[in-house]
């Protein structure tokens, strides 16, 4: 029996689910999206471009946020003194 150690079972998996979530957003959810002005307006297409750069910036902010995480996440935990 082994304690803390995580065990591989499929390699790749999580970068099949990544890949099948990227074919059914683009496909199913912007492209529909990005067509609405038809071929004479960027205008939606520069809406999308702009909230993903937005999900996006938040995306990165909101884990790194040293507010919500001890200082010592990563290390081992700093000593403890009576």
């Amino acid at each position: 029996m082994v304690i803390g150690r995580a065990v591989i079972v499929d390699r790749g998996t999580g970068a099949q689910l990544v890949r099948v979530l990227n074919v059914v957003a683009g496909v199913g959810l912007v492209a529909p999206i990005a067509g609405l002005g038809g071929a004479d307006t960027a205008t939606p297409t520069a809406l999308l471009v702009t909230a993903g750069a937005a999900l996006s910036t938040v995306g990165l902010l909101v884990p790194a946020r040293p507010a919500l995480r001890p200082a010592w996440v990563g290390e081992s935990p700093p000593p403890r003194y009576a």
